[in-house]
């Protein structure tokens, strides 16, 4: 059963932030997949703040949050980029096989440098 963990619009400062803030959100056993998609259009986001940049990346547990590891991550620098091919980039999106297992757990991160910026997301597993 696909479930989607929502990152509400949220100013953050540098440093590392988890979603959920604590624990995680809950992987169906037959869940296989994870998409963590960042909107950079939010007011105060990725493309209007050129001072910051992000890394968002998307970690599993398969101990109930006692460990977490590392699935897949991508960065983006602040400002206005466009793609020669599709225009003007509004979200970054990464999408990542999950490992199997029962009693799942699925988190987002997304770690800021340089200068706060505003996020707003989800992340869907299914």
């Amino acid at each position: 059963m696909a479930g989607t963990f929502n990152i509400p619009l949220t100013t953050l400062p540098p440093g590392v932030h988890n979603f959920p803030a604590s624990g995680g959100a809950a992987i169906a056993d037959s869940d296989s997949l994870a998409v963590l998609t960042i909107d950079r259009t939010v007011p105060g986001g990725l493309n209007v703040t050129p001072g910051a940049s992000y890394e968002i990346a998307v970690y599993q547990s398969n101990d109930a949050g006692a460990s977490w590891q590392f699935l897949a991550s991508a960065g983006d620098a602040g400002g206005i980029i466009t793609n020669p091919r599709l225009g003007q980039v509004n979200s970054n999106v990464i999408g990542v096989s999950l490992w199997p297992g029962t009693g799942r757990l699925a988190r987002a991160q997304v770690t800021v440098t340089g200068t706060a910026v505003a996020v707003a997301g989800t992340l869907t597993v299914s």
